[in-house]
């Protein structure tokens, strides 16, 4: 039991073994919507852990600054963050010096700062190609999309997305595909192109929902709602806008900017097509949804 073990851990004072146990468990902790399990385990591994091993440490505190960054805590993650990349840097880690500049880079994107963003995804960029890691190069397209994205250069994040989704498929990564899949979606969305972004958003939910990444699938949601509403379909869209809403308000995830721009864009599209007492029904019909069940709403055929 890993829970067991983690709690052994703590009580043991052994951070060394509760830093390589939370590190091991952080992926499963963000796709499975446990964020804040998450924070605590890591909280308490790092207070423990501070003669542990230095990479170790700094995979630890880019970890905890990641799940800070997903929860809206955007001090926190630069702070954790910062602290990671000096010491990857002092270590000689350049495998966690480059994950963790992509990881400011998603921060300094969301706080607006487009420009330093970029910036430290190249930075990334050059570390893992220099080093041969395709991963890292295809992960740094992914976060140059986010940035095109936010920047409103929709040609330039459409290009980057289907670069990384075809890099993904070529290492036979099905998972890396995801992110930049809902990028791609986005971007065809905004140049107008809604069959293509309607068939991409459908993919993305199918391999969230396979995956149970709950950020993930919310954001296709959010993507097939705003498609739904752009084609008079209100009702639809405002149960899958209610059940993006619930799935939010249980996981703790904060959609990025230019996704809550999107979220609220359809919603006023939505009250817009229909009286409040219809709008608010539907709405309450979709927080009742599963994320199955939503999904399956999603990718329901006209």
């Amino acid at each position: 039991n890993l829970r067991a073990a983690l709690d052994y851990a703590a009580n043991a004072r052994d951070g060394e073994l509760g830093l390589r146990l939370a590190v091991t468990l952080g992926r499963f902790w963000e796709w499975r919507s446990h964020l804040r399990e998450g924070v605590a385990r890591l909280d308490q591994a790092l207070s423990h852990g501070g003669s542990a091993p230095g990479p170790l440490r700094a995979r630890a505190l880019m970890r905890r600054g990641v799940f800070a960054h997903l929860l809206g805590d955007f001090v926190g993650a630069r702070k954790r963050l910062e602290q990671a990349v000096a010491l990857s840097r002092s270590t000689g880690d350049e495998t966690v010096e480059a994950n963790t500049l992509r990881n400011l880079g998603g921060v300094e994107k969301d706080e607006g700062d487009h420009a330093r963003a970029r910036a430290l995804h190249e930075e990334a960029r050059a570390i893992s190609a220099r080093s041969g890691d395709r991963l890292g190069v295809q992960s740094s397209l992914v976060n140059l999309s986010d940035v095109a994205l936010a920047q409103r250069d929709y040609g330039r994040a459409e290009t980057l997305a289907r670069e990384a989704v075809q890099l993904a498929r070529e290492l036979g990564h099905e998972v890396r595909e995801l992110t930049p899949l809902l990028n791609l979606g986005l971007a065809s969305l905004h140049l107008g192109r809604d069959e293509q972004a309607r068939a991409t958003f459908r993919d993305a939910v199918r391999l969230s929902l396979a995956l149970r990444w709950t950020e993930c699938l919310v954001v296709g949601l959010e993507g097939l709602a705003s498609l739904d509403a752009d084609r008079g379909d209100a009702l639809r869209a405002a149960r899958l806008l209610g059940a993006a809403d619930a799935a939010l308000e249980s996981s703790g995830y904060v959609l990025e900017w230019g996704e809550q721009e999107l979220h609220e864009r359809t919603l006023a599209a939505v009250r817009a097509l229909v009286d409040a007492e219809v709008f608010e029904r539907a709405w309450r019909e979709g927080r009742a949804l599963s994320l199955e069940d939503a999904a399956g709403e999603a990718l329901a055929t006209e």
